[in-house]
C-alpha cells in the first residue's frame, strides 16, 4: 500500500472507500483505493477548505504510518530560481527555516535527518516508465502560510540555496521521517516567485489541473511497482 497526500483536485480520480479514523492527535480522512495499492489523503480536505496553518499533519501521517511505510506527496510550489511554470520537480532536499516546530516527540529527541527522500529513486524509475519527465535538483524552501512571500524573503531564500518554497510538504517529511516512514514530494511549479497580486488563486490552481494526470499517472505506477 502506498500512501499519497495531494490536493482536493485529485480526489474524485482516487475516490474508494473512505473512512474517518480516529488517533491520538484528532482525526483524519482517509480514501482507501484497494484496486489501486493506495491510501489517499486530501490534505486540503475534499472541498478544499482547510488552510495551510489548519492542516493536521500529525494526525494525517499518523494514520498513514497505519496502512503504509511509504508516502508519496504532491503538491503545488511557488518557482524561486531554476524551473519554469508548469515544470513537474522531485525535490531532493528542504529548508525548513521559516517552518514552526512540529514534532511527534515531547523530550528532546533530535532526529538525524540528511536524506528526507528515500523514496526518491522509486519515484524516478516510476516516472521513466510512464514516460513523465521529473525535473531533479528541488531544493524546498519551507514556509508558513497562509500568506504568499514577500519579494525581500524570496531574495533571502535564493541566497541560501533554495529554489521552489511552499507551506506544506516539509511538515509532512518531518513526521513522516520520525515514525520511520520513506517518503517523497513531487511538486508543480505554479508561479514564479514573488507572486504578483495578478496571480489569484483561480489561475494557480489552472496549473495543477493541467497536471493532474501526471501525477495520478506516478502515483498510480508507484504503487504497483511497490507491490510487485
Amino acid at each position: 500500500m502506498l500512501g499519497v497526500i495531494g490536493g482536493s483536485g485529485m480526489y474524485e480520480l482516487f475516490e474508494r472507500e473512505e473512512k474517518t479514523i480516529e488517533t491520538p492527535y484528532g482525526k483524519a480522512n482517509l480514501t482507501f483505493c484497494d484496486n489501486f495499492g493506495i491510501v489517499f489523503i486530501a490534505r486540503h480536505g475534499k472541498k478544499h477548505v482547510i488552510a495551510p496553518h489548519d492542516i493536521n499533519h500529525k494526525a494525517n501521517i499518523f494514520a498513514l504510518s497505519k496502512s503504509t511505510g511509504k508516502i508519496l506527496s504532491l503538491s503545488s510550489v511557488g518557482i524561486i530560481d531554476k524551473y519554469s511554470v508548469g515544470d513537474l520537480i522531485l525535490v531532493e532536499d528542504f529548508i525548513g527555516l521559516f517552518t514552526s516546530p512540529l514534532t511527534y516527540f515531547d523530550t528532546p529527541v533530535h532526529t538525524a535527518f540528511e536524506n528526507p527522500y528515500k523514496l526518491n529513486s522509486a519515484v524516478l524509475l516510476a516516472a521513466e516508465k510512464e514516460k513523465i519527465e521529473l525535473k531533479k535538483g528541488g531544493v524546498l524552501i519551507g514556509a508558513v502560510g497562509p500568506r504568499l512571500e514577500t519579494a525581500a524573503e524570496i531574495k533571502a531564500m535564493r541566497i541560501l540555496g533554495g529554489n521552489v518554497v511552499g507551506m506544506t510538504t516539509t511538515y509532512e517529511a518531518i513526521l513522516a521521517n520520525e515514525l520511520k516512514m520513506e517518503f517523497a514530494n513531487v511538486v508543480i511549479g505554479c508561479n514564479k516567485a514573488p507572486a504578483s497580486e495578478k496571480e489569484d488563486m483561480a489561475q494557480i490552481s489552472s496549473v495543477v489541473k493541467e497536471n493532474e494526470k501526471s501525477f495520478n499517472m506516478l502515483a498510480k505506477r508507484l504503487a504497483r511497482d511497490l507491490m510487485e
